[in-house]
């Protein structure tokens, strides 16, 4: 009945967690269909470059104080004395820390518009340097919802941050502000966001200066090596779309940034599930149940790549007329379908891999994620500047696309470093089985029909999973105990 219990925690946490990022991944399709059809690729390409560069910002500017709270948050819930100092240093050393980086940006914000021959990047950024002012403290006060797995206060707060940006582009698109207005959108979400991120956190924690040098020195003393990491992995996540700026201009942006729309849409999935397995693992490693840290993260791993597997199967059969459907008075918008297909099957096994990615933090070894984003952002960084000035922006998708196949297996051996023991012919099995069921359906997909291969590739898939054992007869009574009412 206790395992059970916790299965069902597990799922309705992660359920909370995938319903804000579902919002946050509707939404930012909405502002990409909005952009790219109000203001063109070229439009869509400049907003892109200036959130690549405002998410690098935020990630330098945090210090991993953030990630250091959610580890300890969770260590500590039973001890508010030790709770209460912890998050009041990370909320007093993330607001001195976004008032740094929001004076840097404004400081960068011509340098770069000079750099990557965009105007219309100064203004844009400097705007959004005013919204670091409130998007770090609100990086920690969600990382201490997070490591305290208070998931349905995250989920709603996380929700009205694109929520409400939503609504204030939309106004600026009625009063014709301009791309601007997207900017001042953001700054504004966050303003509104840490008002009410304050308010549901003074029933969590009270504010006290006590020990305040201490904890801080200790939040930062494991943030700076993940700091570093979070630096090297925003860096790869943003390098792609900043070299296909650098040499293909606005318009290349803009298209590829639709490929990568759909594409790392995906990993709305295993980012969720993240969100909960990070804590777990935390409170688990800190009991001692080396055995439990060990099924979460072989379960979380397969549960992901199946769902991934069955999405990137759907996004075949509708990606195409999916962007005629959305950008209809954009016809160059359909070129971004071959890096769609290329990047699929990548992001299958990395998203598998994300969802367990955040380990080697939880159990303590912040240090070893440098192993991991080092060697990967090394590679994307060449692959690209070899690559998109002969290919474009399809040769951005095969590095992109080879650079998540390398982080993948990097977090395997990580977890094998750590002695997290992983049925690993298994695992195989269930990629092989994934990546045959995709390639089948890029295969046939022309010549049987679309509707015709889905529904013939997803059923021997999910046949093919149950004839192997790799969904068990636990998996279905789990589900079935999931939605039988209490």
């Amino acid at each position: 009945m206790s395992n059970m219990n916790t299965t069902r925690r597990f799922v309705f946490d992660t359920g909370w967690a995938m319903s804000s990022s579902l919002v946050a991944m509707g939404i930012g399709f909405v502002l990409n269909l909005a952009i790219g059809n109000y203001f063109g690729p070229e439009g869509l390409g400049i907003f892109s470059m200036s959130i690549a560069t405002y998410n690098i910002s935020a990630t330098i500017g945090a210090l991993g104080v953030h990630n250091a709270l959610i580890k300890y948050a969770a260590e500590f819930q039973d001890d508010q004395s030790e709770l209460n100092t912890l998050a009041s240093a990370a909320l007093l050393t993330s607001l001195t820390l976004g008032l740094l980086s929001c004076g840097a940006l404004l400081l960068f914000s011509t340098p770069l518009s000079i750099l990557f021959r965009m105007p219309d990047l100064r203004t844009t950024l400097s705007i959004l340097a005013l919204g670091l002012l409130f998007f770090l403290p609100n990086k920690t006060l969600f990382g201490l919802l997070n490591g305290l797995r208070v998931m349905r206060a995250y989920a709603i707060c996380e929700s009205l941050r694109y929520v409400a940006a939503l609504a204030i582009i939309l106004l600026a698109f009625i009063t014709r502000i301009g791309l601007q207005g997207t900017a001042w959108a953001i700054t504004s979400a966050e303003i509104i966001v840490f008002v009410i991120l304050w308010y549901r956190s003074r029933s969590i924690f009270s504010f006290s200066l006590h020990r305040f040098r201490q904890q801080s020195l200790r939040l930062l003393r494991f943030g700076a090596p993940v700091l570093l990491a979070g630096i090297l992995g925003q860096l790869n996540a943003q390098v792609n779309s900043l070299i296909v700026g650098y040499f293909l201009g606005e318009a290349p942006v803009g298209i590829y940034t639709v490929a990568l729309m759909f594409a790392q849409g995906l990993l709305v999935i295993p980012s969720a599930i993240q969100k909960i397995t990070a804590p777990a693992i935390s409170y688990l490693h800190s009991k001692k149940q080396s055995d439990a840290v060990a099924e979460l993260v072989q379960e979380a791993i397969k549960y992901s790549f199946i769902l991934l597997s069955l999405a990137s199967i759907a996004l075949v059969l509708l990606g195409d007329d999916l962007i005629y459907f959305l950008y209809p008075s954009q016809p160059e918008f359909s070129d971004a379908m071959i890096p769609l297909y290329i990047l699929l099957g990548p992001v299958m096994l990395y998203g598998a891999a994300v969802a367990v990615g955040a380990a080697y933090s939880s159990v303590g070894r912040p240090r070893l994620g440098l192993w991991l984003t080092a060697p990967t952002l090394v590679l994307n960084t060449m692959l690209n500047l070899m690559l998109v000035p002969h290919l474009g922006i399809n040769g951005s998708a095969y590095a992109t696309g080879t650079t998540f196949c390398l982080n993948m297996t990097l977090i395997i051996v990580m977890l094998n470093y750590l002695k997290i023991r992983l049925e690993i012919r298994r695992l195989m099995l269930t990629f092989a089985l994934g990546l045959g069921a995709y390639l089948a359906t890029l295969a046939f997909g022309s010549s049987l029909g679309w509707l015709v291969t889905g529904l013939l590739v997803t059923g021997a898939y999910l046949i093919a999973l149950t004839l192997t054992g790799i969904l068990n007869r636990r998996d279905h009574a789990r589900i079935l105990a999931l939605l039988r009412p209490d």
